[in-house]
């Protein structure tokens, strides 16, 4: 077998079992399998308009405590207390996707009340962003998928491996 040579037009793999597949003329076509494209992982982006609540950096966990309840941002792998860019002295507390006022209206009355007794609050807008690595394997397949196609469960992928 050849090394690599920049001007061989052939694409090999050291797995015995993988073919060697050749291009031929200036497309570049693949012949032996069919080309396969890349995964665009920027269609898979959501952006997300919340809000969040500009804290003393000391305050943080005792504001996460009385937020618990209902106001705090709760998804799977998402930090609701974050750095302010603005500050080092100051945190982000973002709030769940259900409070839409910015008057902060939509937080139960004791609660908003316990807050402003802690501690001076600035609401500020945050956007967050949920990218490629955020989604689980199963979403995105049924979003590569062809409409119609079942997602196939760990069981059966095993299964198929196994045999």
């Amino acid at each position: 077998e050849s090394e690599f040579c920049p001007t061989d037009r052939r694409l090999s793999s050291p797995h015995p079992a993988s073919k060697t597949l050749e291009t031929s003329g200036k497309g570049g076509r693949v012949s032996g399998w069919a080309a396969m494209e890349k995964l665009d992982e920027s269609k898979f982006e959501q952006q997300l308009q919340l809000w969040a609540l500009r804290i003393p950096r000391e305050l943080a966990s005792a504001v996460t405590r009385l937020l618990r309840s209902g106001p705090l941002l709760d998804m799977p792998r998402v930090k609701p207390v974050v750095e302010d860019p603005g500050s080092d002295k100051n945190r982000l507390v973002v709030l769940s996707e259900k409070i839409q006022n910015q008057d902060l209206s939509d937080i139960p009355e004791q609660v908003y009340n316990s807050l402003k007794q802690l501690c001076s609050v600035d609401v500020v807008p945050y956007m967050l962003t949920l990218g490629y690595s955020y989604w689980s394997v199963d979403h995105i397949l049924k979003q590569i998928l062809p409409e119609g196609v079942e997602v196939p469960s760990s069981f059966e992928t095993i299964a198929m491996l196994l045999t």
